[in-house]
């Protein structure tokens, strides 16, 4: 059985630095924002920071992703 999600904390993309913080931070989920938080010419950065990120274990909070509508070229690539 999967635990409600009670709590989001949102982390934009582009801020590697608050990745690790954000997990630990008591949150049931982690949502890593490929979409409104990060500049349009920063959001191939973003996707290449967030992959990396979510390439390492998880400990901590569930890890989700925020992308862009599907039907945008910025949504393709996510």
């Amino acid at each position: 059985m999967i635990a409600p999600i009670r709590s989001l904390l949102f982390a934009p993309g582009t801020r590697p630095d608050r990745f690790k913080k954000a997990m630990n931070a008591g949150a049931d989920a982690v949502v890593f924002d490929l979409e409104d938080s990060v500049e349009a010419a920063q959001k191939s950065r973003a996707r290449g920071l967030v992959a990396e990120f979510l390439a390492t274990p998880r400990t901590g909070a569930l890890r989700l992703i925020r992308f862009n509508p599907p039907e945008t070229p910025d949504g393709e690539a996510d």
